[in-house]
């Protein structure tokens, strides 16, 4: 992964809890794209901002708090120049398994035990990781993978 700049935002770091409103208005506070794999019945998301430009998306279970300790669903976004091409030589090491989405991402799984996985979107500057705490989930739900405000 390349070194990532460092983001000027002006809303509060997190973690807390927020609506797809409040995920739009970040993403556009903090000048790139956001993705998320959608709303979840009983799950609230947990929206955390870091300074060096990074978006996680939680999914929080019904009575977890936001901030709270534990593998949970996420996605991740990194503002990464070449983020396609970054991904693509991921895809190129040994285990590590190539798909290509229909919304026209590919997804690599580094490893057949991997609890994550990396995609990208051709000529976009992010990379998302989308983790899962079983293996073999992430990849089940990357193909919802979508920017938050898109279609």
């Amino acid at each position: 992964m390349l070194t990532r700049p460092a983001a000027v935002h002006t809303l509060p770091a997190g973690p807390r809890v927020a609506d797809e409103v409040e995920l739009v208005r970040a993403a556009a506070s903090i000048g790139h794209a956001v993705y998320w794999t959608g709303p979840r019945k009983n799950a609230r998301t947990e929206l955390t901002l870091r300074s060096d430009g990074s978006v996680y998306v939680r999914y929080l279970p019904r009575g977890v708090p936001a901030g709270a300790q534990g593998a949970l669903p996420t996605v991740a976004t990194y503002r990464l120049a070449d983020a396609y091409a970054d991904t693509l030589r991921l895809a190129a090491r040994r285990g590590a398994t190539r798909r290509t989405l229909a919304n026209g991402a590919v997804a690599v799984v580094p490893s057949a035990a991997a609890r994550d996985v990396y995609a990208a979107f051709p000529g976009g500057d992010e990379q998302v990781e989308v983790f899962a705490p079983r293996a073999g989930a992430a990849l089940a739900a990357a193909p919802r993978l979508r920017q938050v405000g898109g279609p």
